[in-house]
Protein backbone atom coordinates (compact mmCIF):
# COMPACT_ATOMS: atom_id res chain seq x y z
CA UNK A 1 0.00 0.00 0.00
CA UNK A 2 1.60 3.26 -0.94
CA UNK A 3 0.06 6.57 0.48
CA UNK A 4 0.97 10.13 -0.48
CA UNK A 5 0.82 13.30 1.65
CA UNK A 6 1.76 11.63 4.82
CA UNK A 7 3.59 14.20 6.62
CA UNK A 8 4.83 12.78 9.67
CA UNK A 9 6.68 9.24 9.94
CA UNK A 10 4.67 8.61 13.37
CA UNK A 11 1.99 8.89 10.65
CA UNK A 12 3.23 6.57 8.80
CA UNK A 13 3.90 3.82 11.63
CA UNK A 14 0.33 4.48 12.59
CA UNK A 15 -1.36 3.59 9.35
CA UNK A 16 1.47 0.56 9.64
CA UNK A 17 -0.03 -0.25 12.94
CA UNK A 18 -4.01 0.10 11.83
CA UNK A 19 -3.49 -1.67 8.36
CA UNK A 20 -3.72 -5.78 8.83
CA UNK A 21 -0.45 -7.74 7.48
CA UNK A 22 1.65 -4.40 7.74
CA UNK A 23 5.30 -6.26 8.77
CA UNK A 24 7.23 -2.75 8.07
CA UNK A 25 6.86 0.97 6.81
CA UNK A 26 8.94 3.35 4.25
CA UNK A 27 8.73 7.45 4.73
CA UNK A 28 10.14 9.10 2.73
CA UNK A 29 9.72 12.58 4.15
CA UNK A 30 10.87 14.82 0.44
CA UNK A 31 7.58 12.70 -1.19
CA UNK A 32 5.41 12.75 1.94
CA UNK A 33 4.73 9.47 1.48
CA UNK A 34 4.54 6.03 3.03
CA UNK A 35 4.71 2.80 1.64
CA UNK A 36 3.50 0.05 3.61
CA UNK A 37 4.87 -3.87 2.91
CA UNK A 38 3.96 -7.15 4.11
CA UNK A 39 7.79 -8.49 5.03
CA UNK A 40 10.17 -6.97 6.56
CA UNK A 41 13.00 -8.65 4.19
CA UNK A 42 14.73 -6.09 2.82
CA UNK A 43 17.47 -5.84 0.43
CA UNK A 44 20.03 -3.13 1.26
CA UNK A 45 21.54 -1.52 -2.04
CA UNK A 46 21.51 1.88 -1.13
CA UNK A 47 23.36 3.94 1.08
CA UNK A 48 22.73 7.50 2.60
CA UNK A 49 24.31 9.57 4.91
CA UNK A 50 26.36 12.93 5.82
CA UNK A 51 29.31 13.91 3.77
CA UNK A 52 31.37 13.45 7.36
CA UNK A 53 32.49 11.06 8.46
CA UNK A 54 33.92 9.62 5.74
CA UNK A 55 31.99 6.29 5.37
CA UNK A 56 34.37 4.08 6.84
CA UNK A 57 34.67 5.51 9.73
CA UNK A 58 31.09 4.20 10.05
CA UNK A 59 31.51 0.89 9.42
CA UNK A 60 34.45 0.69 12.09
CA UNK A 61 31.62 2.35 14.91
CA UNK A 62 27.95 2.20 13.85
CA UNK A 63 27.49 4.45 16.66
CA UNK A 64 29.18 7.03 15.73
CA UNK A 65 27.23 10.31 15.15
Amino acid sequence: LYALNILSPSLCQYLCVGYDGCKYFYYDSGSASCELLSSSNRTCDLIRGPPTPVIEECYDNPSNN
